[in-house]
């Protein structure tokens, strides 16, 4: 989740919901301390306003590739007609082009699925 570090050395959690209702909401009620960005805010205003938090993790979206590859902590996958594990998510092409490009390596790609049993390191029931 990102995190930033505020005047005073306060950091907290937000989360920018984004387009998927039911994970936005096991998210949210996950981590109960995380600040909500209201989805009006899209990313790219907290990048131009040198808000970028420190690790940005989330749904598998283009929008990784603006980020710097160093703040990229994970991304997840959701089921499609295409893509129903996470080895089948690994041979996408965007998984392809942002290995190749350095953005995730293979670890950081996780499925869905397979978070709430944290066998992945990252766990939504916690």
């Amino acid at each position: 989740m990102p995190l930033q570090t505020w005047a005073g050395n306060e950091t907290r959690e937000f989360y920018a919901k984004q387009q998927i209702n039911v994970i936005n909401n096991m998210i949210l009620n996950a981590f109960k301390d995380m600040i909500n960005i209201p989805a009006s805010i899209s990313f790219e205003v907290l990048m131009m306003t040198g808000s970028l938090p420190d690790k940005v993790a989330g749904i598998a979206s283009s929008l990784y590739f603006t980020i710097p590859a160093d703040k990229v902590d994970f991304i997840v996958f959701t089921s499609s007609e295409d893509i129903t594990d996470r080895e089948e998510a690994l041979k996408s092409p965007l998984v392809q082009v942002m290995m190749t490009l350095g953005i995730v390596e293979e670890e950081s790609v996780q499925f869905w699925s397979d978070l709430p049993n944290c066998d992945s390191g990252v766990c939504v029931n916690q």
